[in-house]
């Protein structure tokens, strides 16, 4: 039997040498998934939380909980360094590039104007939510009605003393002294405030007419300092310098591109280092709720009012999903509005499990293109705009955790029909301007607080926002998402693009197939064409 040898082709050979050599596999790093992830974030809860109620039951004092609440304080204050230029930077960039895509884009426009429409909804719903809970949210151990106002005078001079005649308190000289008992007008009386009543009270709030409201607002909109804007966290004249300050960017010659690139630079820099801020939450969640579970003095109705909020939130982000969102959807669009949102679960469940808008984009244009009810061309714009602006859910969550803390730590009575209307204003604009911020809900509420109550410090009972943000924000992200498909959905209708690119192409080879067994209908096509 003849023996042959085995000689490899030069395409053989090349295709061995092209064959790039397999990956080794990545080995996965158990400590860095539990401790980033989800459970890194239950487990600091839960230890923060059993810690709490053990300091708790030990009656400690205000030193003691002052220090275990350091770690979180230093964290509140990393993320308040960097919002600021974060937000600024986000929105600028956010605005050039929405100008770049389109300056007289008539789509962009109508776009833009109805996603901010249905996030001025979603905040008004949050605040009518507020005003049928609010009542239940109060933490009334902490009240200031709960706890008798308890003070001591003393007399400033020596040899005075304290008397009273009747419900009149005044000091007398002591006869041993003076022989004549006369009142001293000169004296003064010095009271010690023992239990900090009067401090509870008042927390550093004064009342605003809404003249006084409004003029506040108005002048923040055009700030005489961006500097100290800045300084002091000033959320709307941020916003209002950043908006400008984008579209004069957007305007500038090709040769100076680099000035947008630099802030897109930036931009880049403060979202890296906040995610080494945000890093650190599980360690930061263990010393917040700590210290504000070890300072209350009733456990049960502090429980109890963490899960009316979250039921509250919740309640409000089912309400604006299937029943405002069918509503808008057929008034504008003749379908079946639920059987649109059934379309749209795989993207709602990919949201749900991933908790954020950009990392969904892929799945819900891939559901807007299986329906083929949209060209691909706007939905990808459409889409891409709503998932740095389209932010119903947080627009909807921000009044009801802005109004939880105050009432849960005992200071509501700051909140009044001027405030409600403020809360609503800022918490529309920092949905709108938060963009793809990581953490955008604690970041936010921090960043509205300030700007609502600029006198009032960020009160200990915020630490239970940053203790069910985790949970709340997946709900906020699917709340997101359908609100970019009902948006893509409507204007597609209103502009005439709800043919799909394949029905199309479909549609022009069909056309052509008819034209050359149909003369008449031949010449007709050439005849659109020259009109074309």
């Amino acid at each position: 039997m003849a023996a042959y040898d085995v000689v490899e082709t030069p395409s053989a050979v090349a295709s061995h040498l092209d064959t790039p050599a397999p990956e080794p596999p990545v080995k996965r790093n158990c400590f860095k998934e539990f401790y980033f992830g989800i459970p890194g974030i239950l487990t600091g809860a839960a230890i923060g939380i059993a810690l709490g109620i053990l300091i708790q039951t030990m009656t400690p004092s205000e030193e003691v909980v002052s220090w275990i609440g350091v770690p979180g304080s230093l964290f509140i204050r990393a993320i308040k360094c960097l919002v600021t230029p974060l937000v600024f930077c986000s929105l600028l960039v956010g605005m050039a590039d929405m100008l770049a895509v389109g300056k007289a884009s008539v789509i962009g426009w109508r776009t833009a104007l109805l996603y901010i429409t249905t996030t001025i909804i979603g905040a008004c719903q949050g605040l009518l939510w507020v005003v049928l809970f609010r009542s239940s949210f109060g933490n009334k151990s902490k009240s200031t009605d709960a706890n008798p106002i308890e003070f001591a005078f003393a007399c400033e001079e020596p040899g005075h003393f304290l008397t009273h005649v009747g419900a009149t308190v005044s000091c007398v000289y002591d006869e041993n002294y003076n022989k004549t008992s006369t009142f001293s007008p000169s004296s003064v009386f010095i009271a010690n405030d023992i239990h900090g009543s009067f401090a509870k009270a008042s927390s550093g709030f004064a009342r605003r007419t809404l003249t006084q409201a409004l003029q506040g607002q108005l002048n923040a909109i055009v700030p005489s300092n961006i500097t100290q804007a800045f300084a002091d966290a000033t959320l709307l004249s941020i916003i209002m310098f950043a908006i400008p300050f984008g579209v004069a960017i957007s305007l500038l010659p090709r040769d100076l591109t680099v000035v947008s690139d630099f802030f897109r630079a930036i931009n880049t820099v403060f979202m890296t280092m906040i995610t080494w801020v945000i890093s650190s939450t599980p360690i930061a969640i263990i010393s917040l709720l700590a210290s504000s579970i070890s300072e209350q003095s009733d456990l049960k109705l502090l429980v109890s009012d963490v899960g009316l909020y979250v039921l509250c939130a919740l309640l409000s982000l089912f309400v604006h999903t299937y029943v405002f969102y069918p509503i808008l959807l057929r008034s504008f669009v003749k379908i079946n509005p639920y059987k649109w949102i059934m379309k749209m679960a795989r993207a709602q469940t990919f949201a749900f499990g991933c908790a954020s808008s950009m990392a969904t984009l892929p799945v819900v244009m891939e559901c807007i293109d299986e329906t083929r009810e949209v060209s691909q061309t706007l939905s990808r714009f459409v889409l891409s705009l709503g998932a740095t602006i389209g932010m119903d859910g947080a627009a909807l969550v921000y009044p009801i955790a802005i109004v939880f803390m105050a009432e849960a730590e005992g200071i509501g009575h700051i909140i009044g029909s001027i405030e409600y209307f403020l809360i609503g204003l800022v918490s529309t604009i920092g949905a709108v301007g938060s963009g793809p911020v990581p953490a955008a809900g604690i970041v936010m509420t921090m960043t509205i607080w300030a700007s609502v109550f600029p006198s009032v410090p960020l009160p200990s009972t915020f630490a239970f926002i940053v203790a069910t943000d985790w949970f709340l924000d997946r709900f906020q992200t699917a709340v997101n998402v359908t609100c970019d498909t009902i948006v893509c959905r409507i204007v597609a209708e209103q502009v005439g693009e709800t043919i799909n690119e394949d029905d199309r192409l479909s549609l022009v080879s069909g056309a052509g197939d008819l034209a050359s067994h149909n003369p008449k209908i031949k010449k007709a096509l050439e005849s659109s064409d020259g009109r074309d």
